[in-house]
């Protein structure tokens, strides 16, 4: 289903970010993770990924921070980001759009929802 697909999982809660991490590597993903946007952008400077899943509430750097940050390299510019947040829903959506992430998943999301996602962002 995510054969020949990478995907970065930016996320600070070591069980999701390991559900996550094993859920999507089962469906056929090249799958890395890093629990603070320090560590993502050091992957960032060695692999490409199609799609990074961005937690938005993370120590130090936010998942806002981290958009910016990717934003502003040329090289990883045009990765699609997919906010991933459990607090306030509908506000935190619209704020994660405006921002410039390709999509915004509410947590707990079903493994089904976040296969969607990064299929369809993947697809543009």
């Amino acid at each position: 289903m995510l054969n020949g697909l990478s995907i970065l999982i930016l996320e600070d809660d070591r069980d999701t970010l390991e559900m996550f991490a094993a859920s999507l590597s089962k469906l056929g993903a090249d799958v890395k993770t890093a629990m603070s946007a320090e560590a993502a952008l050091a992957i960032l400077e060695t692999w490409h990924p199609n799609a990074i899943l961005c937690d938005l509430h993370l120590p130090n750097i936010d998942g806002y921070g981290f958009l910016a940050r990717v934003r502003a390299i040329p090289s990883l510019a045009d990765i699609p980001l997919i906010a991933i947040s459990a607090s306030h829903p509908e506000l935190e959506r619209e704020r994660s759009l405006e921002a410039g992430f390709a999509g915004h998943l509410s947590k707990p999301s079903k493994l089904s929802d976040i296969v969607g996602a990064v299929t369809r962002i993947v697809a543009r």
